[in-house]
C-alpha cells in the first residue's frame, strides 16, 4: 500500500508542479494502478487505451525490424500525451499541453522516481 500511496504523491505534484493534466501508471495489459484522471470514471478507459497504443507501436515497430520503441508520442492542437514503459509489466502515460520535448523530458525523470519507489518497495 505504501507503493500506490507514493505514486498517488508523484502523480499530484506532477499536476502541481509540471502542468500535467492527465496521468497514470498503469499496467501493460490496461489495469489501472493509480490514475489521475478528470473524471474518475475514465481511469479504465485511459488505462486499457493506453496500454493498447503502447502495445502497438510495439507490434509495429517489431513487425519491421526495429525493436521495441521506448516511448509512444502522440500530438494534438490541444495537448500531447506521452506513454512510455516502467517495466515489464507497467507504464507511465502523461498529458499536458506542454510541449512534447518538455512532457517527455518530464516523463523520463518521473518514470525514474517511479522505479525507485517500487526498487524500495520489493526491498521490504
Amino acid at each position: 500500500m505504501a507503493a500506490v500511496d507514493a505514486l498517488k504523491s508523484i502523480l499530484d505534484r506532477l499536476h502541481k508542479e509540471d502542468g500535467v493534466s492527465v496521468s497514470g501508471v498503469v499496467s501493460r495489459n490496461g489495469i489501472p494502478i493509480v490514475c489521475n484522471v478528470p473524471n474518475p470514471s475514465q481511469a479504465d478507459t485511459f488505462s486499457t487505451l493506453s496500454a493498447t497504443i503502447m502495445g502497438a507501436g510495439e507490434v509495429i515497430f517489431t513487425g519491421v525490424g526495429r525493436g521495441k520503441p521506448e516511448m509512444v508520442m502522440l500530438s494534438s492542437p490541444s495537448g500531447n500525451m506521452v506513454c512510455l514503459p516502467i517495466s515489464a509489466k507497467s507504464l507511465l502515460v502523461l498529458m499536458s499541453e506542454s510541449s512534447l520535448d518538455d512532457l517527455k523530458a518530464v516523463a523520463e525523470r518521473t518514470r525514474q522516481e517511479i522505479r525507485e519507489v517500487l526498487s524500495n518497495e520489493q526491498k521490504v
